[in-house]
């Protein structure tokens, strides 16, 4: 099956999705159901019946042998089932991959192919045809593949099943035969006709005959002719006889040689392609990626906002136990992204609680359906009209389409999980004891009452009638019985129903629904009380759940400020702490700054002097440095041994073009490309072994060029810096001299000064700065707590602000003219 793509050739999420249900499709239509295998024991009598058998002398319902067997070993009213056409397994695998053009396997070491049965024919006891046969997908699947591959197209497998599919239309085509070789009677002949011919052996007016080889011979030939495809050779037919009830006889069996997955995919395929299907299965076939995933365990207040109360259902199952976070979290996840149409998926190990949890989402669904339940003044206008249904003797009404939707099936791959789940939702063991629940219990305990049970137990044993175990039909069947029809038990052949005395009812025996509602229905409040007890309980709910949504929002707020009030605690204290140190050192600070008084105009002579000393130094030494790095970076080599090079690789050039030409020459024609690969795969490689060798010539020459501009450009910049260390140390040599002529010592003098100028400048700074700090965490305290207005700040042992003006009032400013001089002093000695 070849892939759908985009123009840009990436498959789209629906073709994905249909080449899968496609893909799938195929599965089915060519995976064989394997016939019985012949044996013969105990309630099991399968045999193998040449296809060139003659007549019906070798059949199970003829053969004196068989017969024996039957009577033996299958004491049990029974019907037989004939499994004709049979494709060997291995024949039906090499057909399938010739085919799809797939090499030969070899089946050597491989355990070996299940045969395949072309159809299969119902046969009763007596060898009559007892039913329409059953025709397989796989011959008309290597059919469709077979006129796929001729046609040079896709496969496609739609179109077997349905009323107007190719199993009907084969289905007719055999009936017809049936009817020629007078096997069933014509399609308007009933039952009560096959009953007739049956009870008047003379002169009967419907005749049929049994079953014979050459009947299943030409049976088979249809099938294949009408499928399109028939194998070379067939495998011995098989006969299994099957046991069958008095109430079962008349039911056509079980399909068994197709994939009951086949048809619905072809109808999903449809509804899918027509946009017809529900969001859910569209979830499932393009299985979107959510664009945000979260893991909850790393994020906690993802997690504590998705149990926020305003999430929460209105109600809940009634446990013993509230549910755990998690659980809560996914009960308010599922119903608030499943409000519409959707998939959700809860995973965990068994013991985790999954159940659990599945207990509030029922309890939350019937909730939502009471809700719609109470819109009704009258519970009757829920039930619209009288619906008419074909061979359906009782009443069915149709319902009100805001009611519908509320069913939930609880379905697996295991049927002992669903069966748990189903038994354990209505037992008493589900809800909590000190809560009084019945919600048709009597009918609850009745409808679980094992087959043999005739009365419930004294104690009941399930609260309600909320779940029930269905599925398959026998389920379905017992589970209408007891909960509807009720069993009744037919009194005694030859006794009279009034020969015995009436009995008083037994208090213990089971009730239907109907029966609970003659009993007890006088009990149950009116329509208007059920109403109003309603809207009273879900007002109380929703006020619940309103004053736990304002307490939750409330502690979260709490919650958040809490860290923040503890951090500005903290900060408080710090700057506390440096307020006093800052403090003291303005004290030390101001006692330095008037020591430092007297050295200052002694000071102030020198700063020029030392001022030009040190820009000169920083020159000179800037330029040295400059000067060194250049050198560590020297070329390893000159302009001049560049150009010779980069000559040498020109020429390198020149040979390779002038080898690649002469190569050019030799290239092989078009035949010799054919006929002799190897000598042109050597040609190209020679080829482009020439081509890559230039190209690396030409690489090295450009990066030779850029080297060479390298090293010409640092030549020049080498020149610059040497006359530029010269002028750096002439200039420094001369501030030298012209603070050596005016002051002694220098160093003495000026480094007492600044020391006491930068002491004082340093305390002065560290006073503003705590100033500043003070204030800005005093505000950014009062934003925090805007909420909660100033009696929180107060609350917390917070001061008011202090401004970074009120500071410098406190700490006071030094002279204006020894302020600027330590701003030069900042500046020019950092």
């Amino acid at each position: 099956m070849a892939a759908m793509k985009n123009e840009d050739g990436a498959r789209s999420k629906d073709q994905e999705a249909l080449s899968a249900l496609r893909l799938w499709q195929t599965f089915e239509y060519l995976s064989p159901q394997k016939p019985p295998v012949p044996e013969l024991r105990k309630d099991h009598c399968v045999w193998a019946l040449s296809p060139q058998a003659p007549g019906d002398d070798q059949m199970p319902w003829k053969d004196p042998q068989k017969l024996e067997r039957l009577r033996t070993l299958f004491r049990h009213r029974k019907r037989f089932l004939l499994f004709g056409g049979i494709v060997p397994g291995a024949d039906f695998i090499e057909s399938a991959r010739t085919l799809l053009d797939a090499p030969v396997l070899d089946l050597s070491e491989q355990r070996a192919p299940a045969d395949a049965a072309a159809f299969v024919i119902p046969i009763d006891e007596n060898g009559y045809v007892s039913g329409r046969i059953f025709i397989s997908s796989v011959p008309w699947a290597m059919g469709c593949m077979s006129a796929a591959q001729a046609g040079a197209t896709r496969f496609n497998f739609s179109g077997f099943f349905g009323a107007d599919g190719v199993y009907e239309k084969i289905a007719a085509k055999v009936d017809l035969l049936l009817v020629a070789r007078q096997l069933i009677l014509e399609p308007e002949a009933d039952k009560e006709a096959i009953k007739r011919a049956e009870e008047e052996p003379i002169e009967p007016r419907v005749k049929r005959r049994p079953l014979d080889a050459a009947d299943v011979r030409d049976i088979s030939d249809l099938v294949f002719e009408a499928c399109g495809w028939a194998p070379q050779s067939q495998s011995d037919w098989i006969i299994q006889a099957q046991k069958v009830s008095e109430k079962s006889d008349a039911k056509r069996p079980e399909d068994p040689l197709n994939s009951f997955f086949a048809e619905e995919l072809e109808r999903v395929e449809r509804e899918y392609v027509s946009r017809t299907c529900g969001n859910a299965l569209t979830q499932y076939l393009e299985m979107p990626r959510h664009p945000e995933r979260i893991d909850v365990d790393a994020a906690r207040d993802c997690l504590v906002d998705g149990v926020h109360p305003r999430f929460m259902p209105l109600s809940c199952w009634p446990a013993k136990f509230p549910l755990v976070t998690a659980q809560q979290f996914a009960v308010n996840a599922v119903m608030r992204d499943l409000a519409e149409q959707g998939l959700f998926s809860v995973n965990g190990p068994p013991g985790t609680g999954k159940t659990t949890m599945l207990k509030d989402i029922v309890a939350s669904v019937v909730q939502q359906r009471a809700d719609v339940l109470y819109e009704f003044n009258d519970p009757l206008q829920a039930f619209k009209q009288k619906l008419e249904v074909e061979r359906h003797q009782y009443p069915v009404w149709e319902l009100d389409e805001r009611l519908r939707g509320f069913g939930i099936v609880v379905s697996s791959a295991n049927n002992g999980a669903v069966e748990n789940i189903s038994k354990e939702l209505p037992g008493v063991g589900a809800i909590d004891p000190r809560i009084d629940i019945d919600y048709f219990s009597e009918v609850a305990d009745s409808v679980g009452l094992r087959e043999r049970d005739k009365e419930r137990q004294p104690q009941r044993q399930r609260w309600g009638m909320v779940s029930a175990v269905l599925g398959s039909q026998a389920n379905r069947g017992a589970f209408l019985s007891r909960f509807w029809y009720g069993i009744r038990d037919n009194a005694p052949a030859g006794k009279s129903a009034e020969a015995d005395p009436p009995k008083a009812p037994n208090p213990l025996r089971p009730f239907t629904l109907p029966e609970w509602v003659e009993e007890f229905g006088a009990q149950v409040p009116s329509w208007t009380e059920a109403r109003s007890r309603y809207a009273e309980a879900r007002a109380k709910a929703r006020s619940a759940l309103e004053r736990a949504g304002t307490l939750a929002t409330q502690l979260r707020e709490t919650e958040r400020l809490l860290p923040e009030i503890e951090q500005l605690k903290q900060s408080r204290t710090m700057l506390e702490s440096a307020y006093r140190a800052a403090m003291s050192e303005e004290a030390n600070a101001r006692a330095a700054l008037d020591a430092a008084s007297g050295e200052f105009e002694a000071s102030k002579r020198a700063l020029v002097l030392f001022e030009n000393l040190r820009s000169a130094r920083d020159a000179f030494n800037q330029a040295q440095e400059a000067h060194a790095a250049l050198l560590r970076d020297k070329p390893a080599k000159t302009p001049d041994e560049f150009q010779q090079i980069l000559a040498h690789l020109r020429m390198d050039v020149e040979v390779l073009r002038d080898d690649r030409q002469a190569h050019q020459a030799i290239q092989p024609g078009l035949m010799k490309s054919i006929f002799n690969r190897a000598s042109a795969r050597a040609w190209q490689a020679r080829y482009d072994d020439l081509n890559a060798r230039i190209d690396e010539k030409h690489r090295q020459i450009s990066a030779l060029r850029s080297e060479e501009t390298g090293a010409s450009t640092w030549h020049d910049r080498a020149a610059r810096l040497e006359q530029e260390v010269l002028r750096a140390q002439a200039v420094y040599d001369a501030a030298v001299n012209s603070l050596s002529e005016r002051i002694a010592d220098p160093s003495t003098a000026f480094d007492s000064a600044l020391k006491a100028v930068q002491l004082a400048e340093d305390a002065y700074r560290h006073c503003l700065a705590v100033a500043e700090i003070r204030s800005q965490a005093v505000v950014e305290r009062k934003g925090a707590l805007r909420p909660s207005g100033t009696g929180a700040a107060r609350q917390a042992g917070l001061a008011g602000p202090v401004s970074a003006s009120a500071g410098r009032r406190r700490f006071g400013r030094p002279p204006k003219c020894r302020l600027e001089l330590v701003r030069r002093i900042a500046r020019r000695f950092p």
